[in-house]
Parts: C-alpha cells; structure tokens; sequence
C-alpha cells in the first residue's frame, strides 16, 4: 500500500479505555482473525446499549472498519458500526450486518462499503462517509442502542481511518497509529536486457481496495517509448475483477494475456 494510513480510534482491539459502553458486557480471550486470543464477545445486557468514542476528523472522507463473527443471532437492528456528527448534531450513517445472507445494509449516503470474508466464520465490514474536515464524530462499534438483551456477537480489530477505501489493518492501543508509506522499487530501466527475451518474477502478498479500476494495482510498468512497452496490472473493474493481465506493445502491436484469480 503507498498511501500512509492512520487508524484514529484505540484500542482497537478492545472496547475499553476510551470506549463509552452502555449495557453491553464484555468477555476476552477469544480467537481473533491474526490467530491471536485477543478477540471479544460482546453482549447486551439491557437498555440504550451502545459503544462509541469521540473523534476529530480532519479530512473530507472516513472509512469504519471491523471484523465481526456470528454469536447467537443472525441481524439485530441496533447491531451498527457508524458515524454521527457531535458539531452538527446529525447521523452521517451506520452499517449492519447479516450472519444469514452476508448482507452489509447502509443508512446515510456511502461512498463505498464491502464484507471481506476471513477464516474461522470471521467477517471484515467496511463502510466509507463524506464528512465535514474539523468536526466532531462520535464513532459507534457495535452497538448504537437498544438491542436484543442477551445477544451476543465477537468481535475484533475496530478502525476509523481518513479517505474514502479501506486499507490493512493497523493495531492501536493508547493511541493513534500511523502506518509509513510503502513503496515498491523497481528494477531500473538501465539494468534490463534491451532486444533479448528475459522474465520477470516477484513474490508476496499484496492488499488493496476495490475501486472499480482496470489498473487497480500495477506491479510493473516499463515504456521505452509511445509504441513499445511492458506492464503488468490487476483489474477490479465489475465482471472483470480478479483478472491479472500481462500487456506487451512492441512496434506499436499491442499482445495481452491474462488470468483470473
């Protein structure tokens, strides 16, 4: 991921702290998506049950993120994770989440929302609002009020991060973290064999958003002039996502082959 990121609400893997809860009861040591015991269970206990924290955000878009698995219902009309605007006095939106169909429904107007399946019944739910830079949020997680006394949900890994698509995850504790820009070096134009056939190979793991683009990623790109280069992309743009594409021009003849993974 280039962008630097910063996950504005902590501790994001426990609703305590800085976390006002109303009615709920909290139970720990469950295991979490990363494998670790550190996941919570989380219960309403009666009325006005609620967990939420209040935030400056100073940008023109956020994005509420949080890995959830199933307990003992499968939709609860209080179960939301969303924004509502302390300065304004006004909901910007909520998300919630169906255990039966994997349904994400939204309020408000988003810019983007998605449920990202993990191992382990886990599900990582994501929504993304425009908002009024320099204003107060008051951030809910999990619960926005009265809900079902006795249902109970898990749940891990709560962040709020400024712009307008979720990234990979970023731990807090006491405080805001920010995660560093990431760059991918390239191999130098100087150190390719040029009228020679050569390959190419890289390894790992890579996360992105969906935004809906024919050039979502682009692991490599080499253009020696308008009629002969070389790239390498991956497409999200609707049926087509998924789709690795390998586009060589040589003379200005262009040659695409691809997979879809």
């Amino acid at each position: 991921e280039s962008p630097s990121r910063s996950n504005m609400v902590w501790p994001s893997e426990s609703l305590s702290s800085t976390w006002t809860n109303t009615a709920i009861t909290l139970e720990n040591g469950f295991q979490a998506p990363s494998g670790k015991m550190n996941a919570q269970k989380i219960t309403v206990s009666g009325a006005g049950s609620a967990s939420s924290q209040n935030k400056v955000l100073s940008s023109t878009s956020a994005v509420v993120s949080a890995w959830v698995k199933r307990g003992n219902f499968d939709t609860d009309a209080t179960f939301q994770f969303g924004l509502y605007n302390v300065t304004s006095v006004a909901a910007i939106g909520y998300m919630s989440f169906n255990f039966d169909t994997l349904a994400l429904a939204t309020t408000g107007t988003p810019l983007a929302s998605g449920v990202i399946p993990y191992n382990d019944g886990w599900y990582r739910i994501w929504v993304a609002y425009a908002i009024t830079s320099g204003n107060t949020y008051t951030v809910y997680a999990g619960r926005t009020g009265t809900g079902t006394t006795g249902y109970y949900h898990y749940q891990w890994g709560v962040q709020v991060e400024l712009g307008n698509l979720v990234s990979s995850y970023i731990p807090t504790t006491t405080a805001s973290v920010t995660r560093a820009a990431e760059t991918l070096v390239g191999i130098a134009a100087a150190d390719m064999p040029a009228g020679v056939p050569f390959s190419i190979q890289m390894s790992g793991k890579i996360s992105y958003s969906d935004g809906n683009s024919t050039a979502q990623v682009e692991w490599y790109k080499r253009i020696v002039n308008a009629s002969n280069s070389f790239a390498m992309r991956l497409n999200t743009s609707g049926v087509l996502t998924g789709r690795i594409t390998l586009s060589n021009m040589i003379g200005g003849v262009s040659v695409s082959a691809f997979k879809t993974v």
